[in-house]
Parts: structure tokens; sequence; C-alpha cells
């Protein structure tokens, strides 16, 4: 039951994000983003590669939105992923720099296909995670972010990198 229910507000609430940057006065940005992580189970080859790409938008001046696409490949399996998340950009002293710490907690829904060793076969779950990351601005809108992360529904360990471009500045 609760399964349905996270489809559905998944469903119902990803588009609606897509809306968001028309009403915004706040900057949007666009990430693209690629890494590694490890499935924390005991069996098998848990390790996998993922791509994704994501449309960042401020609904403040420290949170944001994020929804986002991602494809994981590992060996012999392939994931699908939709998710959200909602980032706290960190206070204090780098404020005004060049490099800003961020905090994140998402949710997502992932197809899974494959033999993957901790699902087997095809699956369809939600899963919520958090992390950390740093957004290392190179010019007013070019931007490198490493970022780490852990997933609870389905337990993993991700390590990614991001080159994200301002869209656009705050009006």
């Amino acid at each position: 039951m609760l399964t349905s229910a996270m489809h559905l507000a998944i469903r119902l609430v990803l588009p609606l994000l897509g809306v968001i940057p028309a009403f915004c006065a706040e900057p949007i940005e666009a990430r693209f983003t690629g890494g590694t992580g490890r499935y924390v189970v005991d069996s098998g080859d848990a390790g996998y590669i993922t791509l994704g790409a994501s449309i960042r938008t401020y609904i403040s001046p420290r949170w944001s939105v994020e929804p986002g696409f991602s494809i994981t490949r590992g060996n012999p399996y392939r994931e699908h992923s939709f998710s959200c998340n909602f980032i706290k950009d960190a206070e204090g002293w780098w404020s005004g720099s060049r490099v800003r710490p961020y905090g994140l907690i998402g949710l997502a829904y992932t197809r899974s296909g494959g033999s993957n060793p901790a699902l087997g076969s095809l699956h369809r779950y939600p899963t919520v995670g958090g992390g950390i990351g740093i957004r290392i601005y190179l010019s007013d809108r070019v931007f490198v972010a490493p970022q780490a992360r852990l997933n609870w529904a389905m337990p993993a360990v991700e390590l990614t990198g991001s080159i994200g471009f301002v869209l656009r500045k705050s009006r």
C-alpha cells in the first residue's frame, strides 16, 4: 500500500516541479552527473556505475528542489530512476565564496531489470536517500560538484561528480 502511495505521489509531484521555474525568481541550474556506487549486500558483484541529469530550482535563497533521471549499470543488471531531491545550501563564511557545501535528502522511484545481486529479476521500488556535496564554481555560470550519498530502501553508497551550468541567475 505504501509503495502505491509513493508511486502516485512521485507521478503527481515530478511533473509539477517542471512548472516551478516559470514562477520562481531564483536561480535555475542544470547538471550532468557520473559516478560509481556499491550495494551493501554480501553476495556477488554489487558495484555499479551511474549517469544522470537534473534541473535544480531554488525556492528560497538556501532551499532548492532538484528533479532528475539516472541510469545505473552493474554486472549484469540495469536501473532507471526518477528522483526528487530537496537541497539545503550551508550557511556561514562560504555564503559569498565560490565553494558552497550542501546537504540533501531525496525520494526516488526505480525500475530495476536484469539480475541484480540484491534484488534478483525485474523490480520496481521507491527509495529514500541523503548525502552531502560541494559546489565549486569555476565561473559565474559553470561549476563542478562532488557528492557522497547513502540510499536506504536499497542500501547503497554512491560517490558522484557533476558538471553544472547556471541557466538563470537571480533576478
